[in-house]
């Protein structure tokens, strides 16, 4: 194979980072990798391997000059697009970004010429999704609570085609010599009292209900420092500095306040220098899994494991165990400080020494943790992807069984069809949990899968008769339905939606694509259905 592939990825810091695969991954299987993104964000590229070309996209000036004399931020943005054509001259680009602003940069990018896979626009203006993988990627933004699937892995799904197997390795650009020796002479200048350990501390967050409050990061310090001389360092951005003057304020024992002091590659270069890092949901968490520093990471309110942990193997993340975690986007809470507040000070300290000392999470957990939290280690699936296994609390709560199952399930038909792979869920049967749905679920899968076998049918004839033609329209609708009538469901019916809509106009891919997902929901079906490994 071999070229150019163009990545646009809009979004955060912990996003960009987590494309650090993909890029890997494409140049395994020998392509050039460049990248579009915010230019407040270019410092993060110099962190990643194998990236061969950047483009800065100005996005605040340019949203900025709409205000203004709207063509001139119009007439920015076809230089920039023409530029990166002719710099770069890519022969894919892949958009990971589904906001119309990204699908129209792609398009200006691409013209007619060139094949966007991920998120794109069709000749009218309108939304698609190329490949099932990226209606699957939209459809689990729309349903995170039922997502099964790290956003780095849906990213990297988004690019399969071309990757076809090739190894998507996690590690980032280790901190160059400059940055470490800044590091360990800030750390060494900083700590007044020679400790046994530095462990970071992230106290922010993009959001206050994300993040647990500094009283606890304080509390934790305390018990750290009063038992075995562990010394925290602070970390976080020049807008969090606030976090870090609370937590002085708060603290009886010796630190070191890193907030706002670093630019990315000295924080890099300074996690290299800690044995851990306790923080919230945020891209200083994806930092360090990318450096090789092992986390214990809070999630709570919109934050979950399953789709954002972090991607190195052998971190501990913690969940509230409450039926309503995680919050959907854009709602309010009232539970906001009770799931704050569920994981104690004392408990995470247990956590943090039976890491250090005995390298195993498991020898920390305390009745407490077991009772109200969900307890996760982060680890690798049979298929290399990013996964949680259960250390405690999670069969008492939402989040394990269904989650599982469905993991099984959509990456056997997401790999089928992209790339013809098959794995039988039946014969991994004992691997899975017990049965998570009802009789009444498994009912409606059977019936989806009847009227997906039927739409396809109709379909094969719809060019020969209008009547198969309205048929066809008819059972795609009619499983829309049967999908929305089970809240376990809710995944395939956010799924079905993307993937129907963005299929307009490919008839022979589309009616190809329901045979696999008919088969494959009856194996669901018929797999739920048989007693479970402990039934």
């Amino acid at each position: 194979m071999g070229g150019n592939v163009l990545l646009c990825n809009l979004t955060r810091l912990g996003d960009l980072l987590q494309t650090q695969p993909l890029i890997n991954a494409l140049h395994s299987a020998g392509y050039r990798t460049g990248l579009l993104a915010l230019e407040n964000f270019g410092a993060a590229t110099g962190l990643l391997r194998d990236l061969d070309y950047f483009a800065p996209l100005p996005g605040a000036r340019l949203r900025a000059g709409t205000d203004g004399v709207w063509s001139r931020a119009l007439e920015e943005t076809l230089s920039l697009t023409g530029r990166v054509r002719a710099e770069f001259n890519p022969d894919y680009i892949i958009n990971l970004t589904p906001t119309l602003s990204a699908r129209l940069l792609s398009k200006l990018i691409a013209g007619d010429r060139i094949p966007i896979l991920g998120f794109g626009l069709d000749e009218f203006g309108y939304g698609v999704n190329s490949g099932v993988w990226a209606s699957f990627f939209a459809a689990a933004a729309q349903k995170r609570g039922n997502s099964p699937f790290n956003v780095a892995d849906m990213t990297t799904g988004l690019g399969v085609s071309l990757i076809n197997g090739a190894d998507a390795d996690i590690s980032l650009r280790q901190p160059d010599g400059q940055s470490s020796a800044w590091a360990k002479n800030f750390l060494s200048e900083g700590a007044r009292e020679k400790p046994g350990a530095f462990v970071g501390f992230q106290l922010g967050a993009s959001e206050e209900r994300r993040r647990w409050p500094v009283k606890n990061f304080s509390a934790l310090g305390d018990r750290l420092w009063q038992d075995k001389k562990i010394m925290p360092v602070l970390l976080g951005s020049t807008g969090e500095k606030s976090l870090g003057e609370e937590y002085g304020k708060l603290a009886s024992h010796p630190f070191i306040n890193a907030v706002g002091a670093t630019d990315l590659p000295r924080l890099a270069a300074l996690l290299r220098e800690t044995r851990l890092l306790v923080t919230n949901d945020t891209g200083t968490m994806h930092l360090a899994s990318g450096v090789g520093v092992p986390s214990l990471a809070f999630f709570m309110a919109t934050a979950q494991p399953w789709d954002t942990g972090p991607l190195l193997p052998g971190c501990c993340c913690l969940e509230p165990g409450l039926d309503c975690h995680p919050c959907s986007f854009g709602s309010s809470c009232q539970f906001s400080e009770k799931c704050r507040e569920t994981f104690r000070p004392d408990d995470v300290a247990n956590l943090v020494y039976a890491k250090l000392e005995k390298g195993d999470w498991r020898h920390g957990v305390t009745g407490n943790l077991d009772e109200s939290c969900r307890v996760w280690e982060t680890c690798r699936d049979e298929d290399g992807r990013a996964a949680l296994k259960k250390i405690a609390g999670a069969n008492k709560t939402r989040g394990g069984a269904w989650t599982r199952w469905q993991r099984r399930f959509w990456g056997k038909l997401l790999d089928a069809a992209t790339l013809g792979k098959s794995s039988a869920l039946e014969d991994a049967r004992e691997d899975l949990p017990p049965d998570p749905v009802s009789k009444d679920t498994i009912s409606v899968l059977r019936e989806a899968a009847s009227v997906l076998e039927s739409a396809r049918e109709c379909g094969a004839l719809a060019s020969r008769n209008p009547q198969a033609g309205k048929l066809l329209l008819r059972n795609c609708e009619r499983a829309q339905i049967l999908f929305e009538q089970r809240e376990e469901l809710s995944l395939f019916a956010a799924f079905w939606r993307e993937f129907r809509q963005s299929q307009a106009g490919r008839l022979d891919l589309f009616l190809k694509d329901l045979t696999l997902m008919s088969r494959a929901i009856t194996e669901l079906a018929n797999a739920l259905e048989k007693p479970g490994p402990n039934g």
